[in-house]
């Protein structure tokens, strides 16, 4: 079987461009020399054949795109490493730029972008987690006007059996999942920094907590509509980032 930068033939073709990009970097940095983009791709069409070259070329176009390689300033046309290229951890770049795309894609909610996006795209993952929980947090105070209570206890006074938020036209047990999703949310994530309950150093994981976030406020909505003539108010002033 042919090896193609540490991969199968196969497996080669099926990469994304950040992930080949990360499988001929290596190369690139063990050479070091100025780097000509044509070469290198013909250099892949001959030692495998044209779809490689292809893939090697959208590689190579990542690596520009992304400040890995930069024009030399001695020979048109041709690149040498950046000192990004030469020291940046290219799987923690990708894995980060992957998290924000995800949460680009998910539609955020306005105020929730607001205040998480800023935080989330400098790698303060913990923040940006405690910030989207600040948002859902402030959001059920405002609609469920319980004015004494944080956290955990505060979801449990919102949407429990009773409560302002508590939708009539849900059974009992689907009135206590949903005290029971937002009270857990708030349990695990929105105090995680202060008991390390979570690890925030994988962004994947941060992003995930966001779009919980996100969810949550979601089915804030359904519950604010469910109980609108409660005479709760109906609009609020978002935090300010």
């Amino acid at each position: 079987m042919t090896d193609v930068y540490g991969y199968s033939r196969e497996d080669f073709l099926e990469l994304e461009p950040d992930e080949i990009a990360g499988a001929i970097l290596p190369t690139l940095r063990r050479n070091r020399a100025q780097i000509n983009l044509w070469s290198t791709m013909m250099e892949a069409r001959e030692a495998h054949d044209d779809e490689i070259a292809n893939r090697v070329a959208e590689g190579l176009a990542w690596l520009v795109s992304e400040g890995y390689l930069t024009l030399t300033t001695t020979q048109m046309d041709w690149y040498r490493l950046s000192r990004r290229g030469l020291v940046a951890d290219l799987a923690a770049h990708v894995a980060d730029s992957r998290a924000v795309g995800l949460l680009r894609a998910a539609r955020l909610d306005e105020e929730l972008a607001a205040q998480v996006m800023p935080t989330f795209r400098r790698g303060q993952y913990d923040q940006a987690v405690f910030a989207a929980m600040r948002v859902v947090e402030d959001r059920v105070r405002h609609h469920s006007q319980v004015a004494n209570e944080v956290g955990v206890k505060l979801m449990r006074a919102a949407f429990g059996q009773g409560a302002s938020l508590a939708d009539p036209g849900l059974d009992r047990g689907e009135i206590n999942g949903r005290a029971d999703l937002f009270a857990g949310a708030m349990g695990v994530h929105r105090n995680a920094t202060g008991h390390e309950i979570v690890d925030y150093s994988d962004p994947q994981e941060a992003a995930e907590a966001v779009l919980l976030a996100n969810n949550l406020l979601r089915h804030l909505d359904r519950a604010v509509q469910a109980t609108r003539g409660r005479g709760r108010p109906r609009d609020r002033h978002p935090r300010q980032p």
